[in-house]
């Protein structure tokens, strides 16, 4: 059973109003970016950690993809332009090769690439932290990489891995928040406290953090892209529920609202006001229920089939206050390889009822379910 949650719009310029009417006080946003200024974010879960290999929560995702950058990166997105920001660019590897039998990638660095303290990145610190995300017992990805057989350095400016069998999504792979480079003093330096020390080749740079409380990121100013960021700073507040967060964006405390309770979403939706403000783009999450297909009753496909006709997808697009699209499958709209012609289970609960008889279930059968924390995860649960 699956739906696609989309953001539920970012509202993207600076404050509301304070006053009885709530709407806007100050001009919609321009199209050109002006640098400078720090931006003032929440989320309403906590960073856990800032090491590339064991963070893939979303949120510490957040701050990761902000501090490391990777051998390739995605495009920027264009509202505009279905399917756009999926495309792979180059970041601190400014081309690759890949061999005809797609085993071996060589990835050339760019010249002049350093770290937050000016220190040079070379070929030797993707070894590093590659090797580390394989043999790393608690690494996230070590399943991402299991096809590797070796990763070389056979200079400053070359990475070199090699694939015990093909693998057509591993240029994507190298996006991923571990492939970036981490030099083998700065581990030995730091230890286990990588958590908390990080050192930044992205485009930003951890300024402070007090855990459970707020995260302060600055402009590393020793990152290859000069253009980038715009901003000086960012701070992010960590455990602000999502109604909370709203209040505060309304009187200013905050600069940017995503995922807002539903209400919010359908009242903001519906205000001729708010929509410059407005930036509603589905997100590249999927959201539904894994079952254990070797244990009972979900070893039966008909039972599987049957929960699918069962939930009333539709109720709960509602219950996000219409800010999901019902899904087929795994794959959300714009990414590659999805086939909008494939329709979802319709709502049937009689002909899930028949599967479940079919099934030896006639009557119906109990489960202990688990769901995740969050306001719409417990909702929907």
């Amino acid at each position: 059973m699956r739906w696609i949650r989309k953001s539920a719009g970012s509202l993207l310029v600076l404050i509301a109003a304070c006053g009885r009417d709530l709407g806007p006080v100050s001009a919609p946003p321009s199209s050109t970016p002006v640098r400078g200024g720090t931006i003032r974010w929440a989320t309403n879960q906590q960073v856990r950690t800032l090491d590339p290999d064991i963070g893939n929560d979303e949120v510490s995702i957040y701050v990761i993809h902000s501090v490391y950058d990777t051998l390739v990166g995605y495009e920027p997105s264009d509202p505009s332009r279905r399917g756009s920001g999926l495309k792979l660019v180059p970041h601190l590897a400014t081309s690759w090769t890949v061999s005809p039998d797609h085993l071996d990638y060589v990835f050339t660095l760019r010249d002049g690439i350093a770290y937050e303290d000016g220190t040079r990145i070379v070929a030797a610190d993707f070894k590093t932290s590659l090797d580390r995300a394989i043999n790393l017992k608690r690494s996230a990805f070590a399943s991402y990489v299991g096809d590797v057989v070796s990763v070389a350095a056979p200079d400053d400016t070359h990475v070199e891995i090699k694939l015990s069998k093909p693998y057509a999504g591993f240029l994507y792979v190298m996006a991923m928040p571990f492939a970036t480079p981490i030099p083998a003093s700065h581990l030995t330096a730091v230890g286990d406290q990588l958590r908390r020390e990080p050192l930044a080749s992205g485009a930003w740079r951890l300024a402070g953090w007090d855990e459970g409380q707020q995260v302060v990121l600055e402009r590393n100013p020793h990152y290859w892209d000069p253009t980038r960021p715009y901003l000086d700073r960012q701070i992010l507040l960590e455990n602000i529920p999502s109604d909370t967060a709203y209040l505060m964006f309304e009187q200013g405390e905050l600069d940017t609202v995503d995922r807002l309770p539903s209400p919010v979403y359908v009242w903001i939706q519906e205000r001729d006001d708010w929509k410059p403000y407005l930036h509603d783009v589905g997100g590249m999450n999927v959201y539904g229920e894994r079952m254990n297909v070797r244990v009972k009753p979900f070893d039966d496909v008909r039972v599987r089939r049957a929960l699918n006709y069962a939930v009333n997808k539709e109720h709960i697009v509602k219950l996000l206050g219409g800010g999901a699209t019902i899904s087929h499958g795994l794959l959300p709209p714009g990414m590659v390889g999805r086939d909008d012609a494939l329709a979802p289970y319709p709502h049937d609960p009689e002909k899930a009822r028949a599967l479940l008889r079919e099934a030896g279930y006639p009557d119906g059968f109990e489960t202990e379910y688990v769901t995740t924390k969050g306001d719409d995860a417990e909702k929907l649960a």
